[in-house]
């Protein structure tokens, strides 16, 4: 039995024709004669269930919303997504690729989950928040206020270790380039610009690549898609941004064991250190770093993730000032 029909208000978007839906019986909070939102067909939208589309939200392409799952506002499922269970997406969330949203999940503001991502249980993805990649999130919610722009991405190991900054001699180029050197079947990619860079562009190894100046969504990309980050470092580095960023997205870092590099590496859990200016030790750890099993990383990953939430994300440092006003309060009270 149909529980809703295909009206004759019909839109176009991007060359697909979507007509708004009518309920033709009462399930759930929806009554006969309700007027919801936009399917292309009605495949988008299981007649079974109590799952619906409301407002302006648009169903399209080959993608699915079903049981009892809710699509209103301006929301857009379309692909290969699928919206189950009691799973809801709203505001001006998109939905998209192959992504799946199920169980008590929610999607809304100006967030997006997309490629293979499965958002799942009691997740809140919300903000301005990307969700992407081939894994599961159980609580992802955007940092910070509205207009922040958070990117989760999947905890997958690349094929190729990474090193973004100053191809400098101070950053230990020439000792990481003399360990890659050691390693022929593992492949570098560097980003950066600085003094020695075209001189070391014609000595480059052939598991070696320079390229040039990269920042942005570019950026992230390349960290993302990394094993690992090497920060060579063979100078006194306090708190190293590069390795933040890197955790911040996931990826685990080698870096030398000097001055705060360090105090940020937890060893076998958020990445490996090597001795500094020594090619031999820093070939050895690359070598081991490359070799643990996809399980092993995916572990790592998560823990370089939860580092940096724990430690450098808004709201941990937002606690930890309150924190401390509070005692300055407390002890001027006393």
């Amino acid at each position: 039995m149909k529980k809703y029909e295909l009206t004759n208000d019909t839109i176009e978007i991007c060359g697909h024709k979507l007509s708004r839906i009518r309920a033709l019986t009462d399930f759930g909070n929806v009554k006969a004669g309700d007027l919801g939102g936009y399917v292309e067909s009605e495949s988008n939208l299981s007649h079974d269930g109590n799952a619906w589309v409301r407002d302006n939200a648009i169903v399209r392409d080959s993608a699915m919303v079903c049981d009892s799952a809710i699509v209103h506002d301006n929301a857009i499922v379309r692909d290969n997504a699928m919206v189950s269970d009691s799973a809801e997406v709203c505001d001006n969330a998109v939905v998209r690729d192959n992504a799946w949203v199920r169980n008590n999940a929610m999607v809304s503001d100006n967030a997006t989950v997309s490629a293979l991502a499965t958002v799942r249980d009691n997740a809140w993805v919300s903000d301005n928040a990307t969700v992407r990649g081939n894994t599961d999130y159980l609580y992802v919610k955007g940092l910070g206020s509205c207009n922040r722009h958070t990117t989760f991405y999947s905890s997958t190991k690349g094929d190729y270790i990474f090193f973004f900054g100053r191809i400098s001699e101070e950053k230990g180029i020439l000792t990481l380039l003399n360990a890659i050197k050691q390693v022929p079947d593992i492949k570098l990619k560097l980003a950066g610009t600085g003094p020695l860079l075209e001189q070391l562009k014609s000595q480059c190894p052939p598991n070696a690549e320079f390229l040039g100046f990269k920042q942005g969504e570019e950026l992230r990309e390349l960290i993302h898609n990394a094993s690992f980050v090497v920060v060579s470092s063979e100078c006194y580095e306090n708190n190293p941004m590069t390795i933040i960023e890197s955790y911040m997205i996931g990826t685990p870092v080698i870096g030398s064991d000097l001055g705060g590099i360090p105090e940020l590496i937890i060893e076998n859990k958020t990445g490996y250190t090597f001795k500094p200016k020594s090619s031999d030790d820093l070939k050895e750890t690359i070598t081991k770093a490359c070799s643990i099993s996809e399980e092993e990383y995916a572990r790592m990953s998560d823990e370089a993730k939860k580092f940096a939430m724990d430690n450098f994300s808004e709201e941990s440092h937002y606690q930890k000032l309150i924190k401390n006003y509070q005692l300055i309060i407390d002890q001027n009270k006393r």
